[in-house]
């Protein structure tokens, strides 16, 4: 991943998907072992995003115990990261309702293994928005990671870390376990990405023949939203 060829090779396994439908799309043998592929790697994508997150920020907010910077430097960290979730759920929300980018032809449709949702249509108002937003961050951690709950992992992770930094001793063996267990979940990370070529060519190859005009019309709007709001 960090060879000056990996991004190229991205590139050359997309397109060659692209291809391979165009030319070998008609192939039966061929579209199930694509198939497979796009599941399998989205599927493990999900199997590491979850504990990665959680890991992740458990270990550095651990961390700050060891460098000393449990007091003020904790409180800072813990508004700054709050005012900036704040403003980013912000940003995004009225972009979203302003814009809403993929009314019309939703390009998620075409990946069924990811099972996204991005904003209940049902939620009718403002008040009710707020309530699901509170419900998403104050559930169960075990929950959260099992539907890979990004908001409540992001608390639960946040708070257990900051318990944990208040109350274990100094001779305590579990922040070594966690740092760890996040180096174990890295490594497997690491794995993961690097199968991304191949994961690539097979949900290129997948999308070729699902893939409308339309399709690609409002993929280019959703990215143009995204990269303006960054």
């Amino acid at each position: 991943m960090s060879s000056p060829w990996f991004a190229p090779a991205l590139v050359l396994s997309a397109l060659s998907g692209w291809l391979a439908a165009v030319f070998f799309g008609h192939v039966p043998w061929l579209g199930e072992l694509t198939a497979l592929l796009q599941s399998a790697f989205l599927q493990a994508l999900r199997m590491i995003i979850a504990p990665l997150i959680f890991f992740s920020l458990l270990h550095g907010v651990m961390q700050l115990r060891e460098s000393g910077g449990m007091g003020r430097l904790g409180l800072v960290t813990v508004v700054y990261y709050l005012l900036t979730s704040a403003v980013a759920i912000t940003l995004g929300l009225a972009i979203v309702f302003w814009l809403h980018p993929w009314t019309a032809y939703p390009p998620l449709d075409t990946l069924p293994d990811l099972e996204l949702a991005l904003i209940d249509p049902q939620a009718g108002s403002l008040s009710q928005l707020l309530q699901n937003l509170v419900a998403s961050l104050l559930t169960n951690p075990f929950t959260a990671l099992a539907e890979t709950n990004i908001l409540g992992i992001l608390l639960s992770a946040l708070l257990f870390g900051l318990a944990a930094a208040h109350t274990l001793p100094a001779d305590s063996k579990w922040p070594a376990l966690i740092g760890d267990l996040n180096a174990v979940i890295f490594r497997v990370a690491r794995w993961i990405i690097s199968l991304l070529p191949i994961g690539l060519f097979a949900i290129a190859f997948q999308m070729t023949g699902a893939i409308q005009v339309e399709t690609l019309y409002s993929l280019g709007y959703f990215a143009a939203v995204v990269v303006g709001a960054t």
